[in-house]
């Protein structure tokens, strides 16, 4: 009974401290920057909606015109509407939404399909201002992806000239067993015509169906109105018939569809010169996809749509981060690191499923998949974010809060007491760094506030901040959690208009978990920082881990621990108790080295001596994995992330028992913890707890 009493006591503390800082003030949504979708676009939406628990598509939706936004946060909506559950197909429709766009691009809209649902996405700096955006969070499950870009005031056919590369998705008939996609290059004379073209793709109901060479593709652009032509419609090609299309005003992206069908085609300009400096910086994902790997008895697919981001180096690695909608799962945030060098088409292949290409002089990127993998993917490069006043403002970057061992793009969400880092300018008058535990909600002159509560800090300086997120930023309190340092006074004399000595708000998204392991070189990237043995020996190539061995893995976002530790406040060095992780109070963690899953847990929590938001994991490596660098894949129920190495060598040794049946285990293809709970043999999803937003 005294422990019940202390936990409840615990959680009406942290519910009156969290009512005390933020009286007053409502952190929702950030509609600060609706000025910035203002005017005509041209969308395209595709929507599969009452998917059977094997894929089956119950209803299609593809929606097609022109939305006009008043900068307000109201849009109209005028278009075709093709709908496979409709006895009338394709009609005509208007009708209004709302969006809200936050001052780091992020955007939420309502669907123009119709159907209610709210999406989720970014808006980029190409179009200017084009978006893309998907209903992930919709409580009826909605697998959708939405393109807008805006309308240039002239347009002929001139405005379309040269190499430009085209990817497309098509579910004919509303039917997984008829999916098609295909990669175009495309070369625009000016005058009408793209002239013959070879598409390269694949089809779900025709293997052999990998190429199709089209004599003439002609295109019409005039006012508000295009066409596409792709010659007559049959059922053995990769793509037929017009589609309604537009170019974006600044004339780096092609949108269109088929008016009464369930396809979306894109496009942008071919990259003049090929780096792997052309892709760096911030981009904004959308997503649509059907895996049919699993399609060979044609009686199960794995649709799922995603928003996100990725943040590309620039150096041929980047790391991305999807909030994934799967058929029959619950909605995930699944972060990624990956590696692939930009070839002399401007083209990468990273090894998700998709193939992807540089577009717009590195400004977009648009992918599709690849064999049975249907994808179609479009990346927009968002806003590069700087301060108006660089001497004097303290400026926190929209784009610059990010998980302190992952790196994951903002896009990615800030759990409980999840070590974060924060970049910017002006936000300290110079280095300093905690000494002691509790930490410190000052340090200098600098502090954060997270909902208005004072967040721990662990090191500031003029340009980064690493510090804890307060336990208040969670889901059971808040969907969003709005950021603000608090820095060094202004000078004097000030610049009019500076931003100090308080930053600018900036949102971010909040999940109960949001899981990075810490890597040796500090990047989020590459062999984590994993220690072995008694001694505490890092693993590395000299100092491989063993499989049956138990390496100590370092993390950060994994969320609440059990017994409770307050915000900054060290567990036990001696590690009596020792905090365990919390996850939905339940035990719901997976391990996976190689794609195996991890057989045995020991422990998982607070390092000892250490505050929440330091965590260690210590994961048995399965018998089955092979030699070299494996992935190392951490599942919670409500994220994932795979992108640190550990080296493995050698054998298990005869002590250790071999799990009896390994593929069982194994990973398959795909995205996310639907391909886990496939290979787990589960018949239903794990339930988690769902976030509103």
């Amino acid at each position: 009974m005294p422990l019940i009493e202390k936990r409840r006591l615990a959680r009406i503390l942290m519910l009156a401290g969290l009512a005390s800082a933020a009286a007053g003030q409502t952190y929702d949504f950030d509609n600060s920057a609706n000025a910035t979708l203002k005017g005509q676009y041209f969308v395209r939406e595709v929507a599969l909606l009452n998917l059977s628990a094997t894929g089956g598509i119950g209803e299609a939706i593809g929606a097609t015109g022109t939305a006009t936004f008043d900068g307000a946060g109201n849009y109209t909506f005028s278009g075709q509407i093709a709908d496979s559950a409709s006895q009338t197909g394709t009609s005509s429709t208007t009708s209004s939404g709302t969006y809200a766009m936050a001052a780091n691009g992020f955007l939420r809209i309502a669907s123009f399909a119709g159907n209610g649902a709210i999406a989720y996405g970014g808006v980029g700096a190409v179009g200017p201002s084009a978006f893309t955006a998907s209903a992930t969070e919709n409580p009826s499950p909605v697998f959708d992806l939405m393109v807008g870009i805006p309308i240039g005031s002239s347009v002929s056919n001139a405005s379309l000239k040269g190499a430009y590369n085209a990817v497309y998705l098509n579910f004919p008939q509303a039917a997984v067993g008829q999916i098609r996609q295909a990669y175009m290059p495309l070369q625009a004379d000016g005058a009408g015509g793209f002239g013959a073209v070879s598409a390269a793709g694949s089809a779900t109901d025709d293997a052999s169906l990998t190429t199709q060479a089209i004599p003439s593709v002609t295109y019409s652009l005039s006012g508000t109105t295009g066409t596409i032509n792709f010659g007559a419609a049959a059922s053995h090609q990769l793509i037929g018939g017009t589609q309604s299309f537009f170019v974006s005003a600044d004339g780096n992206l092609l949108v269109g569809g088929s008016l009464d069908g369930y396809d979306l085609f894109l496009a942008s300009p071919a990259i003049s010169t090929v780096s792997q400096t052309a892709f760096q910086g911030f981009y904004y994902l959308g997503g649509l996809e059907a895996d049919n790997t699993v399609w060979t008895s044609q009686t199960q697919s794995l649709p799922d749509a995603f928003y996100g981001s990725v943040n590309a180096t620039g150096q041929g690695s980047y790391t991305s981060h999807l909030r994934l909608n799967s058929n029959g799962y619950s909605v995930e945030d699944l972060t990624s690191g990956w590696q692939s060098s930009i070839q002399g088409n401007g083209s990468f292949t990273p090894g998700d499923g998709d193939q992807y290409w540089l577009g717009a002089n590195g400004q977009v990127v648009l992918a599709v998949g690849q064999g049975n993998f249907y994808s179609i993917v479009a990346g927009l490069h968002a806003v590069n974010y700087a301060p108006a006043n660089p001497t004097a403002d303290v400026f926190l970057n929209p784009l610059g809060i990010v998980n302190a061992a992952s790196f994951a793009p903002a896009t990615n969400p800030v759990a409980p007491q999840e070590m974060i880092t924060l970049f910017g300018s002006n936000l300290s008058s110079g280095p300093a760094q905690a000494s002691t535990f509790p930490l410190p909600t000052t340090l200098l002159t600098t502090r954060v506030l997270v909902n208005g509560v004072a967040a721990p800090l662990l090191t500031v300086s003029p340009t980064q901040i690493t510090m804890l997120v307060p336990s208040a930023a969670s889901p059971d309190f808040t969907a969003y959690a709005a950021f603000e340092v608090q820095g060094p006074a202004c000078p004097v004399p000030a610049p009019a208009g500076s931003q100090c000595p308080t930053s600018k708000l900036v949102y971010m998204y909040t999940n109960y978990t949001a899981p990075g392991a810490f890597a040796l070189a500090e990047n989020g990237a590459g062999p984590a920082a994993a220690e072995q043995g008694a001694g505490y020996t890092v693993i590395g190539a000299n100092n491989p881990a063993a499989p049956g061995g138990i390496p100590m893995l370092f993390l950060t976002g994994m969320g609440s621990v059990t017994p409770s530790l307050a915000d900054g406040v060290s567990s036990s060095p001696t590690g009596q108790p020792w905090n365990l992780l919390n996850i939905y109070n339940e035990s719901a963690l997976d391990v996976y080295f190689d794609g195996y899953a991890s057989p045995n847990i020991p422990f998982a929590g607070v390092v000892p001596g250490y505050a929440a938001g330091l965590y260690q994991i210590d994961a048995q490596i399965p018998c089955n994995v092979s030699s070299g660098d494996d992935y190392v894949d951490i599942q919670t129920p409500d994220a994932e992330a795979e992108q640190v190495t550990v080296n493995v060598a050698g054998a298990c040794p005869s002590t250790v028992i071999i799990l009896s049946s390994p593929t069982a285990m194994r990973k398959s293809s795909g995205r996310g913890r639907r391909a886990a709970a496939v290979r787990r043999g589960s018949a239903a999803p794990q339930q988690v707890r769902p976030v509103s937003r």
